[in-house]
């Protein structure tokens, strides 16, 4: 879990996000959305975050700490992904009001591709809250598929067609996130 000071004109903000390791460096992988505006970030338990890399069209944020923990993620190698594939999301949603261990919440892929055909994204119906965005999409091996990235929003689907979304859910592929981190010549495992 990592917080996120957002500085205002008059007042100081505290946000919060959800990331996660992917190697005994110190990487943690996030959205961009979560770090993008921040004055400073803070990992718990693990001190300052510097921001290493940051893709804002792919809403991918690599962060670094000065030292990582024995166990991280692993990300799920070439093994495609299947439509209606048990998934779970691991987070931190409403910190402050649920648990402060994390959440964990299960569902499947509902597409293989996310809004408006996005082949970036994963459709997902495991809940998501707010807090959640930067956490890993998990296959039932435990083995990164996706990073959590966004909810449909309920309210403007609603009030444009009569009926409220239920479970609908994005994450950008592990093979997106794959990219940024060879790019950014960062190690992970598979």
């Amino acid at each position: 879990r990592q917080q996120s000071p957002r500085k205002s004109e008059s007042t100081s903000k505290v946000s919060t996000g959800t990331g996660f390791f992917i190697n005994r460096n110190g990487h943690i992988v996030t959205n961009h959305h979560v770090i993008d505006s921040c004055g400073s970030i803070y990992v718990k338990e693990f001190g300052p975050a510097r921001v290493i890399a940051s893709d804002k069209n792919n809403d991918i944020a690599i962060l670094k700490v000065n030292s990582g923990p024995s166990i991280f993620a692993k990300i799920r190698g070439t093994q495609k992904v299947n439509l209606g594939e048990t998934v779970a999301v691991y987070g931190f949603p409403y910190t402050g009001t649920l648990s402060q261990d994390g959440n964990l919440t299960e569902g499947n892929v509902s597409a293989l591709s996310g809004l408006e055909n996005d082949i970036r994204m994963f459709q997902i119906s495991a809940p998501v809250q707010p807090g959640n965005s930067g956490g890993p999409l998990l296959d039932s091996s435990m083995n990164v598929i996706g990073v959590v990235t966004a909810k449909l929003n309920a309210i403007a689907v609603a009030k444009a067609t009569g009926d409220i979304p239920q479970n609908v859910n994005f994450a950008v592929k592990s093979d997106i996130l794959k990219s940024v981190l060879e790019v950014n010549g960062i190690t992970f495992n598979q």
